[in-house]
């Protein structure tokens, strides 16, 4: 091992962002190029190009930026096998003072934590637990003292939507005492993480580089204390953002994020005091399909006309609208949940956010009890 003060010289990396899923309902686009973005930061701040295991698994229309941004052409697919090989094999034998994990893609929350998807879980069936992760990166085979974990991924529960896997195994960790980890994590228990309307990146992973660009060398690593309270994220909507760390000495914190910057108590805004109307808010988001303007204009008419809801008239239509209107009438979320069953092209039904959105809608509609259900009649 490399004795000293961290530097990113010394520092090893492994940075993954996975798009293609290899199905449809699964596949988005922006964290394959945040992952090269991470790591064109990596290098302008001084960690070696060899020194970087880059795992990308971008859609089409996205691999033509990933081959321009990473012109050397030194990546690879993020599937199990290489993620795996980077995360065991690799950082077994690699020496030096600093490890930088950074995971943008699909994720869900379990009783035993945040769980990430490869990006070929649907074929392997196995995905990777974050506990089990980072006690392995603990284990005192490997080598890199200091360690910071980035994950950009949904931490919505796993409960109900029949996610395709299950946690890769880890052989137990035999801890060593002089490990400093660190884990910052875009969002909540619960919570979504958000993609750029456009396709171009990730909402937390966009702020987090303006951050990053703006630290100053030392400390390094950056420390998850001081990023956090760089981070600017102002996200669609009235749903505030909780992101949430973990310092080495692990003591746990979080800030809550709403549209103006942080805040040491939950945002204020129209979902708040109304755990409800938040919660769908942050599964409607989640749905593609219904984010385009168009869709959302169907949506409305389906409500107020095919349901007989008197909506007021909605001029500027967007999902905190629609959700705030629904939220104040009787049977609304159970009129929701019907409108998402029947509506498939929007909702498509195998799709992991509609099963979500569903699952919540029937826990709303069953909270409400009966004049719920008599209100969908």
């Amino acid at each position: 091992m490399i004795a000293g003060r961290p530097a990113p010289a010394d520092t090893v990396a492994v940075v993954v962002g996975i798009e293609d899923y290899g199905h449809p309902d699964w596949n988005v686009s922006g964290p394959a190029l945040d992952a090269c973005r991470i790591a064109a930061w990596l290098q302008d701040r001084g960690v070696r190009r060899s020194q970087i295991t880059l795992l990308v698994s971008p859609v089409a229309k996205n691999r033509a930026t990933v081959a321009n941004l990473r012109s050397d052409g030194l990546y690879r697919p993020a599937t199990q096998e290489a993620v795996l090989l980077a995360l065991k094999e690799g950082l077994v034998h690699a020496t030096g003072t600093t490890l930088v994990v950074y995971w943008c893609g699909h994720g869900v929350e379990d009783n035993n934590g945040q769980r990430l998807f490869f990006a070929d879980s649907m074929t392997t069936r196995e995905d990777l637990g974050v506990n089990r992760l980072l006690g392995w990166l603990a284990d005192e085979s490997i080598q890199l003292p200091d360690q910071l974990v980035v994950l950009d991924a949904c931490r919505q529960l796993a409960d109900g939507l029949r996610v395709p896997s299950v946690p890769v195994g880890f052989r137990p960790a035999r801890r060593s005492a002089h490990r400093r980890q660190s884990l910052l994590q875009a969002v909540g228990i619960h919570e979504l993480a958000g993609l750029a309307a456009d396709g171009s990146g990730a909402v937390f992973t966009g702020a987090l580089l303006t951050a990053l660009r703006t630290m100053p060398a030392d400390p390094w690593p950056p420390r998850v204390q001081d990023l956090a309270e760089r981070l600017d994220l102002s996200p669609d909507g009235a749903t505030p953002v909780t992101v949430t760390w973990q310092d080495p000495r692990h003591n746990r914190s979080s800030t809550t994020y709403g549209r103006s910057g942080p805040a040491n108590t939950p945002a204020m805004s129209k979902d708040s005091g109304r755990p409800a109307a938040a919660r769908v808010h942050q599964a409607l988001r989640a749905v593609r399909r219904i984010n385009e303007p168009k869709n959302l204009d169907d949506l409305l008419w389906q409500l107020t006309k095919k349901y007989d809801y008197d909506f007021p008239t909605i001029e500027a239509v967007t999902l905190a609208r629609i959700v705030d209107e629904l939220d104040g009438l009787e049977g609304g979320w159970r009129v929701l949940r019907t409108v998402c069953i029947e509506r498939t092209d929007y909702f498509v039904p195998s799709s992991l956010a509609v099963k979500n959105l569903i699952t919540i809608l029937d826990e709303l509609a069953d909270d409400r009890g009966g004049d719920d259900a008599d209100a969908a009649n």
